[in-house]
């Protein structure tokens, strides 16, 4: 990463969040600078390997679940959405039967877990993030 994108992204700049830390003129940046500060495949150690990671996982899930997956919703070839089955039941018992807390609360704490866990894994790369740029 060039010098002047190493200023742009500083950690005190991020947290504080205020344009008047910025000190570097954008519009007289090259155009190689400015790529530069945008690159998170550079920034990112191993990033070709972690977005390989990605799309294995994704194709190994769909391989397992494919009942769910590409379901057409509508007349175009690209009218079709996955389904996850976590959400099916909790949402078909809740729209469909007017279900309450009672019959749905096992759907919703998973989804609440769900939520946790992935929150927690952003907010902890978030950090690694930030720590890294100090």
């Amino acid at each position: 990463m060039s010098a002047s994108a190493a200023t742009v992204f500083s950690a005190p700049m991020l947290l504080n969040a205020q344009a008047s830390t910025i000190d570097a003129d954008w519009a007289a940046m090259s155009r190689v600078a400015r790529d530069a500060a945008y690159n998170c495949g550079k920034a990112v150690a191993d990033s070709a390997q972690i977005i390989d990671g990605w799309i294995k996982a994704s194709a190994e899930f769909r391989a397992q679940n494919p009942k769910h997956l590409d379901l057409a919703y509508g007349p175009g070839e690209r009218n079709k959405w996955d389904l996850f089955p976590a959400y099916v039941a909790a949402s078909q018992a809740i729209l469909f039967r007017g279900a309450g807390i009672d019959i749905v609360w096992p759907q919703l704490l998973a989804m609440v877990v769900i939520g946790v866990v992935f929150f927690w894994i952003a907010h902890a790369r978030f950090r690694t993030t930030l720590a890294r740029m100090a």
